[in-house]
């Protein structure tokens, strides 16, 4: 029986998350195949963990309990930890930016050429809806940065929403060393050095309706420093 997990971080997110788990549900329902959802929430206030609780009655929840902020990649890291038994892990946003529908198309491109990796691209055939100026210029200015320090080629480096194989993901952990949002931009720069097969599928971004976004400067800074730093950690590695 292959196994799918999707993980997904929260903070403040009662007004989103049992529409994300009914979708969830109905994707991987229509394609007849075993999921488990894993939630890691980093001690919000709004109550979004005793909401969980009460959605365990209906839904396949994994909940990870965390007391303050601590990352969103410390939280993929943890629940790939604590889950140990995926077969496929899919990551992505609590916020409803990412359409679960699009997961269909992340499942059926794995199968389809047997890849390790599949991301979701929001520039090859993709796009971003109804999102702000700075916060497109921004993102377009890390994915092209990223793809000229690392060389990789990526079009999307910075979008968490992604299916990873879950032996190869399992075994990249102990050598990624980000904790916040280079996660993403590590883990498929290590993915595509270490000679994983990588794939891509375009994506839909839509800007969040309810709640507020969560990166902010010191997010951007450590992005920075994490891309400028991964060439030369892989070279004395």
């Amino acid at each position: 029986m292959t196994l799918y997990g999707v993980i997904i971080p929260t903070y403040n997110e009662v007004e989103n998350v049992q529409i994300l788990c009914e979708l969830i549900k109905d994707v991987f329902t229509d394609m007849n195949l075993h999921y488990q959802i894993i939630f890691v929430d980093d001690g919000s206030p709004d109550g979004t963990a005793n909401l969980l609780e009460e959605l365990k009655q209906k839904y396949p929840i994994f909940l990870i309990k965390r007391f303050k902020k601590l990352g969103i990649g410390s939280a993929y890291k943890l629940a790939i930890e604590t889950v140990p038994n995926l077969d496929f892990i899919i990551i992505m946003d609590s916020d409803l930016s990412h359409n679960p529908g699009d997961i269909k198309n992340f499942i059926r491109k794995q199968k389809q050429t047997n890849c390790d990796l599949v991301y979701g691209t929001r520039y090859n055939g993709g796009t971003s809806v109804n999102w702000p100026f700075t916060r497109r210029l921004l993102s377009r200015i890390a994915n092209n940065l990223s793809q000229i320090v690392l060389g990789v080629d990526i079009t999307d480096f910075t979008n968490s929403f992604r299916l990873y194989r879950g032996t190869m993901l399992r075994a990249l952990l102990p050598i990624i060393n980000s904790t916040g949002f280079s996660f993403q931009m590590e883990t498929i720069y290590i993915a595509s050095e270490e000679g994983f097969r990588i794939e891509e599928v375009p994506v839909v971004f839509h800007e969040r309706i309810r709640g507020k976004s969560k990166i902010g400067s010191t997010e951007i800074f450590l992005f920075i420093k994490q891309l400028l730093s991964l060439p030369m950690k892989r070279l004395s590695s």
